[in-house]
């Protein structure tokens, strides 16, 4: 048996490798434990609970006794043994005084209720403890923050009768009330503040464990980068590679760097490399690349002794160009807007058309054609809009795995 955080850490290192699933169930079954063993000591406990308005409380039918002001009705279990004995007091073999009459063919008339000799006794139910579950303890805390049951539900996405029920299960399971309800309001009394103290300590405890399980297992889990263009990802692959061997980077581009910035708030990504810095107090970011955009000119065209070029003298000619080029498409069309723009998926067959046409195409400092054409030449486009400097930006919060690479890459 689990008694200590220390031995389930060891349990759960255990079990990571085999079988995370176990590994949940443990940590789960360990915080239910110390969420019980605390509430089992409240002295807000009672020995039963109290029967709630609209529950379905079992109540023991009285029992009529003589009174001198009104003549008890005759039962039918009377009626029954004066009709079956054949004479006022006679018992029929083996019957035992006072105890049911049976009819012929052997069943106990509906009128006889065992329940009626246990006079002034009431049935205690003793939590179980084996339903709780960790989103009663946060619907508990949500209604808490929020102030109505009502308003729990929608801050979870869930429905008011299904919170109100979750509640009311709960406090069957803690053997006591935990609000002060009137018709159109529930408040924490003083037994549903201790319970939420006790219920927020294992919430945070869980949160804990959680952490501890994502460290334990961040040496094998796969980084999502999602960038603006692709060669600060290319960049980003050869320095993990070289200092930090074993992580896993898969990679998204995507065009509107916006988007960038809301994958990696929501979580979407682990990483978001960007063209501006972040200055936000809930991210790390950290300077990666610039990359300079050039023109690549056959040698014999008429731009092929030019030191620099603009954006203003290549607008109205033809180019051949990458269509996953991520952001720099959007710059040259936005800055050439009467060029022309041939755009070809595949990275094979645009290097072909390449080297065997005289039209126009673009390169980086960083994204080289694989195989150089020493019939073309770079020529460097002198506009501010064709420097890109890239940032890598992560959640503070974020696993140890990716925040390592943040760190790496400052040095």
């Amino acid at each position: 048996m689990i008694t200590g955080s220390r031995q389930l850490m060891d349990h759960i290192k255990n079990l990571v490798g085999t079988d995370s699933a176990k590994a949940q169930a443990a940590m789960r079954l360990y915080a239910m434990e110390r969420f019980l063993d605390r509430l089992a000591h409240s002295p807000w406990k009672r020995t039963s609970p109290r029967p709630t308005s609209g529950s379905r409380a079992r109540r023991s039918p009285p029992l009529t006794t003589p009174s001198t002001r009104s003549r008890p009705r005759r039962s039918s279990v009377a009626r029954a043994s004066r009709g079956n004995a054949g004479a006022r007091g006679r018992l029929r073999r083996g019957e035992r005084p006072g105890a049911p009459a049976v009819s012929r063919g052997g069943r106990v008339p509906r009128s006889f209720s065992p329940s009626a000799r246990l006079v002034g006794v009431t049935r205690r139910e003793e939590p179980s403890g084996a339903h709780m579950e960790f989103e009663q303890l946060r619907q508990l805390d949500a209604i808490a923050r929020t102030g109505t049951i009502s308003a729990a539900a929608s801050a979870l996405h869930t429905s008011q009768p299904s919170v109100s029920r979750s509640m009311r299960a709960l406090e069957r399971e803690l053997g006591c009330e935990l609000f002060e309800r009137t018709r159109n309001h529930a408040e924490l009394n003083e037994a549903g503040r201790l319970a939420l103290r006790h219920a927020r300590a294992i919430l945070a405890e869980e949160r804990r464990m959680r952490d501890a399980f994502s460290e334990i297992t961040r040496t094998g889990r796969t980084i999502l980068i999602s960038s603006v263009a692709p060669a600060p990802v290319w960049r980003l692959t050869e320095r993990v590679t070289e200092c930090l061997p074993g992580t896993i980077l898969t990679s998204e581009l995507v065009d509107d760097e916006r988007e960038v910035e809301r994958r990696l708030f929501d979580r979407s990504a682990d990483l978001a490399v960007t063209r501006r810095p972040m200055g936000l107090p809930n991210v790390s970011c950290t300077p990666l690349m610039v990359e300079n955009l050039f023109v690549y000119a056959p040698a014999d065209d008429e731009l092929a002794g030019r030191t620099s070029v603009s954006f203003a003298e290549l607008d109205g000619r033809t180019f051949l160009m990458n269509s996953e080029v991520g952001f720099w498409g959007d710059i040259v069309r936005g800055a050439m807007p009467n060029a022309r723009f041939i755009e070809q998926r595949d990275a094979t067959v645009l290097s072909q058309m390449i080297r065997s046409s005289d039209l126009l195409g673009f390169v980086t400092d960083v994204a080289e054609w694989r195989n150089g054409d020493e019939r073309r030449v770079r020529i460097p486009i002198q506009d501010a809009d064709a420097h890109a400097t890239f940032y890598v930006v992560a959640l503070l919060d974020a696993p140890r795995a990716v925040l390592d690479i943040v760190e790496e890459l400052r040095r």
